[in-house]
């Protein structure tokens, strides 16, 4: 494979093949290293190498490694641990409505704006890659932020929300 690039899914190997990559001298290269045979003519490219990796995408599925490598699952096998679904059962993930009462809701909001970077995670910005930065508040921070106000308003605000934070966690 040119530059270590992973295989992708035979989906979105034609679909690449349809944008036109293959007509591209810059691009077949990279694209041939990533999904075999694609460029050759027929519209499928290598169905014995694709089913291979669809194959051994399962079978990694199958051994929870979305789970315990959800990066290199990414990588390797796009869009087979569910990552582009809000609910997934396999990524154990699933999304609820009206969890907080909205008042909780918009006092979280206004404390949003004191997290720090790398705040829950160490003190890393990047925990876990280069392209997102993360950022946390734990009650205990909000309260030292809010103690620092100077205006008795902002401040009885604050509390109110470090409170209604307390309340959600």
């Amino acid at each position: 494979q040119a530059q270590g690039l992973p295989e992708l899914l035979p989906e979105s190997c034609r679909a690449r093949r349809r944008a036109g990559l293959c007509q591209h001298a810059e691009n077949r290269e990279s694209l041939e290293s990533r999904c075999p045979g694609i460029c050759s003519g027929s519209d499928h490219g290598n169905e014995s190498a694709q089913t291979e990796h669809r194959t051994e995408c399962s079978a990694m599925v199958m051994s929870s490694k979305c789970i315990e490598d959800p990066l290199a699952m990414v990588a390797r096998c796009p869009g087979a641990c569910e990552d582009d679904l809000v609910t997934s059962t396999l990524k154990r993930r699933a999304l609820f409505d009206n969890v907080l009462p909205d008042g909780n809701c918009s006092a979280l909001l206004r404390l949003s704006g004191q997290a720090e970077l790398g705040g829950g995670y160490g003190g890393e910005v990047q925990p876990f890659s280069t392209f997102e930065n993360f950022s946390g508040l734990t009650p205990t921070q909000a309260a030292r932020h809010i103690a620092k106000e100077q205006d008795d308003v902002t401040r009885q605000t604050g509390v109110e929300d470090v409170r209604m934070f307390m309340d959600a966690a």
